[in-house]
């Protein structure tokens, strides 16, 4: 489910802690999302997308890029697979979705970073 939070929020899930800012849109399992509206009750909403998601490929040789997690780490690097653009209402979100570790990963062009130092 994807839920976006009114101001800073630190949840901690089973993976570790996942730190939000405000207006930054998530997407966690349907359980989780509900129990967190539940708790933090007029400070996160669900999102509902109101146009269709825009998916492309990347170039031919894209360059590999690295991203900050939620616990500060830098991962990567890895390269794009698919590049997406969600419009919710007048707001667009930028995401590149790579294979990492075999394991697919959506990053939110936010968290990009140029490489492991920066």
């Amino acid at each position: 489910m994807l839920i976006e939070t009114s101001l800073p929020l630190i949840l901690l899930i089973p993976s570790g802690e996942l730190r939000l800012k405000a207006g930054q849109f998530v997407d966690l399992p349907d359980e989780q999302a509900k129990r967190l509206i539940e708790k933090a009750a007029g400070k996160v909403r669900v999102v509902s997308l109101s146009k269709p998601v825009m998916i492309q490929s990347p170039l031919r040789q894209p360059r590999s890029v690295y991203w900050e997690r939620a616990d500060g780490s830098i991962a990567g690097p890895a390269e794009p697979e698919i590049l997406e653009c969600v419009e919710v209402g007048s707001q667009e979100s930028f995401w590149v979705v790579v294979q990492y570790e075999g394991v697919p990963v959506w990053i939110s062009s936010a968290v990009l970073r140029t490489d492991r130092g920066v």
